[in-house]
């Protein structure tokens, strides 16, 4: 699936935002989403009113599971086609660095 279409097909809806299912990021309706470079923020609503934003990198594939209403951005280094060695070598460096790397950032909507 494009990162555009499963962003516009988030657009209005209550979303929850989480990394592996565990940790829960963000939650409220997504009411705008922007793509610069990079980087996708994203203007959320919160149940309390308030309009917070979360930028999150571009993802190095994005899955559609319309069966379990979820859209996950797949941040894993399987997804990408190195070698193992190469995987090694990164996991390494960057994951210290970034709390999504190597990991699935899950969004469940409604």
């Amino acid at each position: 699936m494009i990162l555009e279409d499963a962003c516009k097909h988030l657009l209005q809806r209550s979303i929850k935002i989480t990394l592996n299912r565990r940790k829960l990021l963000r939650r409220g309706k997504l009411l705008l989403f922007n793509t610069k470079d990079h980087v996708i923020t994203f203007t959320i609503k919160t149940h309390k009113g308030a309009l917070r934003t979360y930028e999150i990198y571009y993802p190095y594939d994005v899955i559609d599971k319309k069966d379990s209403k979820e859209i996950i951005f797949d941040y894993s280094l399987d997804s990408l086609m190195i070698d193992d060695l190469l995987a090694d070598k990164l996991l390494k460096k960057y994951k210290t660095s970034s709390t999504i790397f190597n990991d699935r950032l899950v969004i469940e909507y409604e």
